[in-house]
């Protein structure tokens, strides 16, 4: 079970260098459950209808191919408790709960949310060129 941050979707969905990197990781794992926040959902499309309009049909066929956990009361409980922004804190409480010691990655770029995930010992991965 792999669990892939806002960050590491946007590097999926605009194909850059990591994103590429990281679909190369990811291609052996075809098999292996993806998952994300739903605040991926809402933030990716956000991200990239502001910053990259042209990818804006690769954010549907990037979450596509991702299980979407919504936040609910356990996860929203655990976020509180997070030392992290938002964002970080609940990506960091969904994979803990969801997925906890089978998380075999939890993917990210964000430098925050790697701190805060790599505190609460999850395994985080960026695999980069």
């Amino acid at each position: 079970m792999i669990y892939l941050d806002t960050s590491a979707l946007l590097c999926l969905a605009l194909r850059n260098d990591r994103g590429l990197t990281l679909g190369e990781w990811l291609r052996p794992r075809i098999n292996d459950v993806l998952l994300t926040s739903v605040i991926s959902e809402v933030t990716l499309a956000r991200l990239v209808r502001w910053e990259h309009p042209e990818h804006l049909a690769e954010v549907a066929l990037t979450l596509g191919k991702i299980s979407i956990y919504e936040v609910d009361d356990l996860v929203r409980k655990v976020a509180s408790v997070i030392d992290a922004d938002l964002a970080a804190a609940l990506h960091v409480a969904t994979a803990t709960i969801v997925l906890g010691e089978q998380c075999q990655a939890f993917i990210t770029y964000d430098e925050a949310t790697s701190k805060a995930a790599t505190k609460h010992h999850l395994p985080v991965l960026a695999p980069a060129p």
